[in-house]
């Protein structure tokens, strides 16, 4: 049985090569500027690390699939031949079963069941693999080339063990020897060279920090099986040999032959300590503590010029040798590695980013912990025997915790934040297989990428973001000869950006395409209802465009398998409604749509607007407040329908009497002597009835009991200073009650 935790650190991180692996294929099959070794690299180290993982934990479909893939990519990566636009779709479809497989391990445990995929999927690249290298000479002439793994004629794709524990293949009896060069002169044809595999220093400081870590995991473990044999020696043994397992390929993976010869050796007294064949006695034990130091002088020596050669290999095998059968064997003292020439001016490598896991539920409890200090911090403060007291000592401590409670406050809503890139980079796949199924051709422009948010508002505005562009590929940007003869690029581009406006996240998104039809909307609209003729006749273009989002609106000639049934946009605004966010629609026919989605930076703390009606107090979200003020007679107006409309500088808004909508009995019936708060959202807006502002303050949102059933006009409450309750408004929701009209 995996250990759930070690599977689900799998599952993160395979994610997270996934997401970045994707956009770097479809960026190298579009790029125009010739073969991009780092890419190449880049994209075969990503599938060389989640083949280890997998190979570690027994996942044989995954480790036997990335294998495949990775084999194909160092024909390229060694210039046998060049990636088309067969082999990126090809890599594609590799990474959706990969997406497949995962899902299957999260639910099952395990990746079996897919394996006609899977197998599929593998004979595909082992074949493209093959042709290949058939195409460019002999078979087995390349293959020495390009390290390619032959067919051994059985069908055996997965080549990992099948013995009863989950660990990485075992060592061969001797490590593997770098590829062999061809050459013309033995008479062997003479094969063409691709670019160079450069090492270069980012990648000797990336090696040489994780290096460091899997050396002090090998270290640890020995250390714990020093302490404790007989409990911790199996278990320790095995985390070593995975730790060393990974070292071993890394330093292969780097041409690192020496580092590569003395980990395999290594790794092979571990594997015996491992299955017991050996005891793991303070001698042996000793002899491989010392020998860590070497392997790490050597690794971390790449950081600082160094080379990664280790001083006499023979006699540090011989050592390990003598580690299993503990014959004594003098261990050579590390000398200090062969550094380069100094270079005029050379910067300090970085230290490794220091990020560790939390679960998600830890945070969140970190966050309501922080959410009642500062209810707590209030209560104090503003006790009223603290506000009375004038003690010198007492108001700078006071001044020091609401400094604090502020500090800790924000470093804990940041916690939560995360870049919207990963939201992004899916987009690139998405554009990518529009603009195959569609036949346009679509660029992609994302901005923004590092611009952070809260985690809850990732979740919610990934489907919406979907929509829109899948909208944007399939309505708005033309076919290629429609732009041309519109005078356009053949090429539409779709922009989506990311950015910090006020306390607000703005999202983005921008096409070049044909725009919104006015007439054509307004027609759907009264088809289905929503808006009569004479009503639509008088709506302002932005009106018009929102009304996209209705359920039922598409102007679309006929229903594709990418948009057409006007579903999606529904669900923007409905996801955008749940983050208490608006939509900003802008669009210019022959020019171009905008859409702006405005989401609140975070929904746990907000800043409120404090009021009193009656003996009740209620928060309203300073982002939806306007203004306040203290109406006159001239400005009321009633309707025919009885309905109490205020004039506020030539528009008109629907007056709410708070009171009477929460069962209130206020100072006051009269309007003049109470004060309105002007509210708006989305284009609407409506003024409230209260009797007293009491002022503004930090407002940590806390949700209601199901059992208060639907709380319409109310979407949480806070804890005030003195201990009591406020209800917070949900200005949506009041607004529609009113049955609001646009405002003039």
């Amino acid at each position: 049985m995996m250990d759930p935790e070690l599977i689900g650190s799998f599952l993160a991180e395979s994610q997270e090569l996934l997401d970045e692996i994707e956009p770097q294929i479809i960026e190298f099959q579009e790029s125009q500027s010739g073969v991009d070794i780092e890419a190449l690299n880049s994209i075969f180290r990503l599938f060389h690390s989640m083949k280890g993982s997998a190979g570690i934990l027994g996942l044989d479909q995954i480790a036997g699939v990335t294998h495949e893939a990775e084999s194909l990519l160092d024909l390229f990566r060694k210039g046998v031949s060049e990636m088309q636009a067969a082999h990126a779709d090809l890599l594609l479809r590799t990474l959706d079963l990969l997406r497949q497989l995962l899902e299957q391990v999260e639910n099952n445990g395990t990746s079996e069941g897919a394996e006609g995929q899977g197998l599929e999927i593998a004979a595909e690249l082992k074949a493209a693999a093959k042709q290949l290298v058939s195409g460019s000479q002999p078979e087995e002439q390349v293959a020495a080339k390009a390290d390619v793994v032959p067919d051994d004629g059985d069908g055996a794709l997965f080549i990992l063990p099948d013995d009863d524990d989950d660990d990485a293949e075992a060592p061969a009896e001797n490590p593997a020897s770098p590829p062999v060069e061809a050459s013309a002169s033995e008479g062997n044809p003479a094969v063409q060279e691709g670019p160079e595999f450069v090492i270069n220093d980012a990648m000797r400081n990336s090696f040489a920090h994780e290096a460091e870590d899997q050396l002090e995991k090998v270290e640890t473990a020995l250390l714990e099986i020093s302490k404790d044999p007989e409990a911790s020696k199996v278990a320790g043994a095995k985390e070593a040999f995975r730790a060393m397992h990974s070292l071993k390929g890394n330093a292969g993976f780097m041409g690192l032959s020496e580092l590569e010869r003395v980990a395999h050796c290594f790794e092979t007294a571990l594997e015996k300590i491992k299955d017991e064949e050996i005891e793991a006695t303070e001698a042996r034990l000793t002899t491989l503590l010392e020998l860590i130091d070497v392997l790490r002088e050597a690794s971390l020596g790449l950081a600082t010029g160094g080379d990664g050669s280790v001083e006499s290999v023979e006699a540090l095998e011989q050592r390990i040798e003598s580690v299993i059968t503990e014959t004594a064997v003098p261990i050579p003292k590390p000398a200090k590695p062969k550094v380069a020439a100094p270079k005029s001016t050379r910067a300090e490598p970085k230290a490794a980013a220091q990020n560790i896991r939390v679960n998600l539920e830890k945070l969140d409890a970190l966050i309501n912990l922080v959410g009642e200090l500062v209810i707590a911090e209030a209560m104090v403060t503003r006790h009223p025997h603290v506000v009375s007291t004038e003690i010198e000592s007492l108001d700078r401590a006071v001044h020091h915790l609401r400094r604090v409670s502020r500090e800790l406050q924000d470093v804990a809503m940041s916690v939560r934040m995360i870049p919207l890139a990963g939201t992004f980079r899916k987009i690139i796949r998405l554009v990518h297989d529009l603009g195959r199924k569609s036949g346009k051709s679509i660029d992609l422009e994302l901005i923004g990428e590092e611009t952070e948010v809260d985690k809850t508002v990732i979740e919610m505005i990934s489907d919406p973001l979907v929509h829109i562009v899948r909208n944007s590929a399939d309505h708005g940007i033309e076919p290629a000869s429609e732009r041309v003869a519109a005078g356009k690029p053949e090429t539409g581009t779709i922009t989506i950006e990311g950015r910090h406006e006020g306390g607000e996240v703005w999202i983005i998104i921008r096409d070049d395409g044909r725009g919104l039809c006015r007439e054509k909307i307004l027609a759907k609209a009264i088809e289905r209802g929503l808006v009569d003729e004479a009503q639509g006749n008088e709506l302002e273009d932005d009106q018009v465009f929102k009304l996209i989002f209705e359920p039922g609106i598409s102007t679309a000639a006929k229903i594709t398998d990418i948009s057409g049934r006007g579903v999606g946009m529904d669900v923007v605004k409905k996801n955008l409604e749940k983050l208490k966010g608006k939509i900003d629609v802008n669009s210019q026919p022959g020019v171009g749509t905008t859409l702006i989605l405005r989401i609140p930076l975070t929904l746990a703390i907000i800043d409120g607007m404090l009021v009193r009606v009656g003996d009740a107090r209620y928060t309203i979200p300073m982002l939806s407040i306007r203004e306040s003020f203290r109406p006159e007679e001239h400005q009321i107006t009633l309707t025919p329908d009885g309905q109490e409309i205020v004039r506020v500088r030539e528009e008109f808004f629907p007056v709410l009497r708070l009171h009477e909508r929460f069962g209130r009995q206020p100072d006051s019936e009269e309007l003049k002597d109470g004060i309105l708060v002007l509210i708006e959202n989305d284009g609407r807006g409506i003024a409230m009835l209260v009797d007293e502002i009491l002022g503004q303050q930090e407002t940590v949102i806390k949700g209601l009991s199901d059992f208060l059933g639907d709380s319409g006009g109310v979407s949480g409450c806070t804890i005030l200073g003195d201990g009591e309750v406020s209800l917070i408004l949900d200005v949506m929701h009041l607004m529609e009650d009113q049955a609001v009209v646009g405002v003039n």
